[in-house]
């Protein structure tokens, strides 16, 4: 099978739309993200947390990948 040429203006055009309107996506749903977290008097971090748990239907520490290591907090001997 033979390939062909896949950069045509056609495809150029598509890709750009399509990265448009991700772009449009992510703008409206951190819009709406703030619109619901403010109206019940939450930060928009901790309503996106909720969200997570929520999708994945579990919130225990071992169903969570661990952060990278700069991020971790280190205890105090």
């Amino acid at each position: 099978m033979e390939h062909e040429d896949s950069d045509t203006p056609e495809k150029r055009e598509l890709v750009a739309r399509v990265g448009l309107n991700v772009r449009r996506m992510g703008a409206q749903s951190v819009m709406t993200s703030q619109a619901v977290a403010e109206r019940f008097g939450l930060h928009t971090t901790d309503f996106e947390c909720l969200d997570l748990i929520y999708l994945r239907k579990q919130a225990s520490a071992e169903s969570w990948p661990r952060p990278p290591a700069s991020h971790r907090v280190r205890r105090r001997p």
